[in-house]
C-alpha cells in the first residue's frame, strides 16, 4: 500500500511542483492556457512571439540578461525576480510551448516558405495517410482515399477552392465558419524530408487571423 501511494506521488510530483512555483498573482497568457497549439499564438505572430515565450520562465520569476525582456517583464504587476529561480521548476507543458513559439520563430519566413511551397512539392503523413500537394497556383489536401479538397492562394474562402496562409513551418487551410470566425485545419510541415510532422485544428476569430492573411497578400 506504501509503494502504491509513493507511486502516485511521483506522478503528480512535477506538475505539483511547476504550480506551486508561479509567482502569486500571476495573471499572463499561460494562467489560461497550459498547453497551446499554433491556433492559440495568432494574434502574437510575429512581434509578439518572443515575449510570449519568455513569459513561459518569467511567470517563475526567470531573471533576464536581455534588457528588452527584463525592462518589459519589470512593468509586469505580478513579476519579480528569484534569486532561487531553476528551469527545474518547467513543466513539460511549459516545454513543450516554449519550442513550440520558437520552432516558430526559427522558421523560413513567409516569403521563403511560399516560395518553396509553390515549387510542385508534396508533403506526406505516414501515419494518416494524408498528403498536401502544392504548386504554382494552387494546393491540394488529399485523404487516404485520395478525395481532394482544393486551397488557392489567391481565392478567400468561396466555392470547393479555400486559402492558405504559412506561419513558420506550419500551413494553415482555413474557410469560413461564420461571418466572424474561421474553420482552420492546421499542418508543421517538416520540408527537408517533406513530411507533416504534427496537425491542429479548430475554429478561429477572423481578427486574429485576418492580419496575417492581409500581410501575406503579396505572396500569393
Amino acid at each position: 500500500m506504501k509503494k502504491f501511494f509513493l507511486l502516485i506521488s511521483l506522478a503528480v510530483a512535477p506538475h505539483f511542483l511547476a504550480a506551486q512555483n508561479v509567482l502569486p498573482g500571476y495573471d499572463g497568457f499561460w494562467d489560461r492556457n497550459r498547453g497551446i497549439t499554433v491556433l492559440d499564438i495568432l494574434e502574437y505572430y510575429p512581434d509578439r512571439l518572443p515575449y510570449l515565450r519568455n513569459e513561459v520562465y518569467a511567470r517563475y520569476g526567470r531573471p533576464f540578461v536581455n534588457k528588452t525582456y527584463q525592462d518589459y517583464f519589470n512593468r509586469q504587476s505580478w513579476y519579480r525576480i528569484r534569486d532561487d529561480y531553476t528551469d527545474g521548476w518547467l513543466s513539460d507543458a511549459d516545454r513543450y510551448n516554449a519550442e513550440l513559439i520558437r520552432s516558430i520563430e526559427q522558421a523560413p519566413s513567409a516569403a521563403d516558405s511560399f516560395s518553396l511551397l509553390g515549387r510542385n512539392v508534396e508533403y506526406t503523413s505516414g501515419s494518416s495517410q494524408r498528403r498536401l500537394i502544392f504548386g504554382s497556383s494552387d494546393a491540394m489536401e488529399a485523404d487516404k482515399d485520395d478525395s481532394f479538397e482544393i486551397y488557392g492562394r489567391s481565392v478567400y474562402g468561396s466555392g470547393s477552392v479555400k486559402p492558405y496562409v504559412v506561419i513558420g513551418d506550419w500551413v494553415l487551410l482555413y474557410d469560413y465558419w461564420s461571418s466572424s470566425v474561421y474553420d482552420i485545419t492546421a499542418y508543421r510541415l517538416n520540408h527537408g524530408t517533406r513530411t507533416i510532422t504534427a496537425s491542429a485544428s479548430g475554429r478561429v476569430a477572423k481578427t486574429a487571423l485576418d492580419p496575417l492573411v492581409r500581410a501575406q497578400t503579396s505572396f500569393r
